[in-house]
């Protein structure tokens, strides 16, 4: 997961690219999961896009994050 922190623009940027799913979003602030055809220098990229970024890591699910997706997995 990729935490942005920045602009409006540059949060809207990276919550809006295709293959990325949003996990946590405030004011400032977005948590994306990539698909596993998308690298965080394009995250990069598309928020830098969209207007400042101050802030950009990886973070790793934690345990909740992983329950969730496997519970949601099992059931589709």
């Amino acid at each position: 997961m990729i935490r942005i922190e920045g602009s409006h623009g540059a949060v809207e940027g990276a919550a809006a690219l295709r293959r990325v799913t949003v996990r946590a979003k405030a004011v400032g602030s977005v948590v994306v999961r990539l698909e596993d055809s998308l690298d965080g220098e394009q995250v990069l990229d598309a928020a830098r896009a969209g207007g400042p970024v101050s802030h950009f890591s990886t973070e790793r699910p934690s345990l909740a994050d992983r329950f969730r997706e496997a519970v949601a997995y099992e059931a589709e």
